[in-house]
């Protein structure tokens, strides 16, 4: 489980339990589909675009960490700044968190190449009993 703090506030997440992952990518899948589309963004000033991505940003954390989350994050305030940064502190920790889940597999599943070089070396000893086998036969038996 990870701790983060953002904007002074902390939150406990824990990346590796599935409800709360699956959770976390489905905010975040809709959020940067509604952050990338252009769309929305026609014929509105800059400072009403920057609302918009404020607001998408609210409804990420208001959906992974239940209603009024963004509320007390930014205090009601559409600083673009502040909710950029909270943003990627999220994705920074999801981002530790597949790392942390790939040491942990790699600790217990052995690399591709370490299974490659055990099946080469099974087969290698499987090969040299195969000919010694048959070279005892092609002797009557002796060796």
């Amino acid at each position: 489980m990870s701790t983060l703090n953002i904007n002074g506030f902390d939150f406990d997440f824990d990346f590796l339990d599935a409800d709360e992952l699956d959770r976390y990518l489905k905010a975040n899948e809709d959020a940067l589909e509604r952050i990338n589309n252009k769309a929305d963004y026609e014929g509105l000033s800059t400072p009403d675009q920057m609302r918009l991505q404020c607001s998408i940003i609210n409804d990420f954390f208001d959906s992974v960490f239940g209603a009024g989350t963004a509320d007390k994050l930014f205090g009601g305030k559409n600083n673009l700044g502040d909710h950029m940064e909270a943003f990627a502190i999220m994705s920074d920790a999801a981002q530790q968190s597949d790392s942390r889940f790939d040491d942990i597999r790699n600790r217990y599943n052995p690399n591709r190449a370490q299974r490659r070089f055990e099946q080469r070396n099974g087969a290698q000893q499987q090969n040299t009993r195969n000919f010694q086998n048959q070279h005892a036969r092609g002797n009557g038996g002796r060796k």
